[in-house]
């Protein structure tokens, strides 16, 4: 079977309009694993230049993919201080001094980085909470298990998808 990472654009602009670009889609070879997959979307990344241009990537939920995301774009809530160091972190003078622009160059890249989200992908997750769901009602089930039957039949076997394209 073969698999796809698919990679797209979206450019948030301060008018209501969103732009959509479909950058590209790499054929998997080997394993699924986070580093794979990281490195397949570096490469993405390097090749059209767009490292510090992201904010947000959004995946589905799988350990592959949080794995492949983890560093480059945490999920929020993963080590965010607590009030009391935020208060600390406040009442530091130091940190309050002008900075030159030796100093202010690599503070302005670490935010940059920092403020880096991988989000999950809302429609993803209704679609396995609403699977769920169905699994668990019987008539939907047995209907679903079939469905799944053929499908996995489809996909694996070339005869059968050969048939099945003729006689459509």
């Amino acid at each position: 079977m073969r698999s796809f990472l698919g990679v797209t654009a979206h450019i948030l602009s301060r008018n209501p309009k969103t732009d959509r670009f479909g950058l590209m889609s790499l054929m998997s070879h080997g394993r699924h694993t986070g580093d794979n997959i990281a490195r397949a979307f570096d490469s993405v990344i390097e090749d059209f230049n767009i490292g510090t241009k992201i904010d947000f990537i959004v995946t589905d939920n799988a350990s592959n993919m949080r794995k492949a995301f983890a560093v480059r774009f945490p999920v929020e809530g993963d080590d965010e201080p607590t009030a009391d160091e935020e208060d600390e972190a406040v009442e530091d003078e130091t940190l309050w001094g002008e900075l030159d622009e030796e100093d202010a160059a690599p503070l302005e890249l670490a935010m940059n980085v920092n403020s880096r989200q991988r989000l999950s992908c809302f429609a993803h997750t209704l679609q396995l909470v609403v699977g769920d769901g169905l699994k668990e009602m019987r008539v939907v089930g047995r209907a679903i298990a079939k469905i799944t039957k053929i499908s996995t039949l489809l996909h694996r076997s070339t005869v059968f998808k050969e048939r099945e394209v003729q006689d459509w």
